[in-house]
C-alpha cells in the first residue's frame, strides 16, 4: 500500500471550531490554527532529516461480526479524555519490528493483548515529519489493573464501525487508516466465507505461526 500523506486530506475543525492543544501539537498548528513559529515544535521537526517512525493499530473485537455483519472497533481517549483516538506511538529499538510496536501500544494505551491480521500501510504527516504504519489487529483479551499501564488516564470503549468513524473525523489520518482497516477486514471476511464454501481455493488465508507477532496473508 502506498504511503499516505495527511496533507492530501482536508481537515475538519472540532465542534466548537477551534483546535485543541493536543490536535495542534499533532498537526503543527497553534490552538488558533496558525503555524507554529520558528522556535516551536515545527522547527524541531523540520530539523530531522528522516521521518520519525511510529506504529498504530485498528483493534477489532475477537467475538467476530455482530448483527450488522461488522466487527466492533476499540477506541481509546487521549490523556485529557476529550478526544477518541487510535492507539499509536513511537517505534523503539526493543520493538525490533513495527508490528511489535503496534502490539505494545495496544497493550500500554488500550490495555488489550492482540494479534496482527495485516499491515495497512504507512501514513505520513508532513507537519511533524512522522510516518505511522497502522496494522489491523484482533483483540485476544482485555487487561485490567496493573496489566494496563495507562488505565489511570485513558478510557477505552467498543463502538460499531459507523460510530467509531464519526468519532475519529477530527483527525483525517485516523479516518484514512480506519477506512483502509475496514476494507481489509471485509476482504478477509469475504475470503474466509469463500474458503468455507470452496475449501480447495488457492486464495485462502491462514496464520503464519501462533505468536502475537504473526500476520495473516
Amino acid at each position: 500500500m502506498s504511503e499516505v500523506s495527511e496533507s492530501q486530506v482536508s481537515t475538519k475543525p472540532s465542534s466548537d471550531g477551534q483546535n485543541t492543544k493536543e490536535q495542534a501539537a499533532e498537526s503543527g498548528t497553534n490552538v488558533g490554527g496558525s503555524p507554529q513559529n520558528g522556535n516551536g515544535a515545527q522547527k524541531r521537526h523540520k530539523d530531522r532529516h528522516e521521518p520519525k517512525q511510529r506504529a498504530g493499530c485498528i483493534i477489532l473485537d475477537n467475538r467476530g461480526a455482530g448483527p450488522s455483519g461488522e466487527c466492533r472497533v476499540l477506541l481509546i481517549t487521549n490523556k485529557k479524555k476529550d478526544r477518541w483516538i487510535l492507539p499509536s506511538g513511537t517505534y523503539e529499538a526493543s520493538d525490533e519490528k513495527l508490528e511489535n510496536c503496534a502490539l505494545r501500544e495496544a497493550r500500554e494505551e488500550a490495555g488489550v493483548a492482540c494479534r496482527v491480521i495485516q499491515s495497512l500501510g504507512d501514513y505520513y504527516l508532513d507537519d511533524n515529519i512522522t510516518t505511522t504504519r497502522f496494522f489491523l489487529v484482533r483483540c485476544e483479551s482485555e487487561l485490567t489493573g496493573d496489566e494496563w499501564p495507562e488505565s489511570h488516564f485513558r478510557d477505552r470503549q467498543w463502538f460499531d464501525h459507523q460510530k467509531a468513524q464519526k468519532l475519529l473525523e477530527w483527525r483525517p489520518l485516523y479516518v484514512q487508516a480506519f477506512n483502509n482497516g475496514l476494507a481489509a477486514y471485509r476482504a478477509v471476511r469475504w475470503n474466509s466465507e469463500r474458503q468455507a464454501v470452496e475449501p480447495s481455493s488457492s486464495s485462502s488465508w491462514r496464520p503464519n505461526g501462533e505468536t502475537n507477532t504473526h500476520t495473516y496473508t
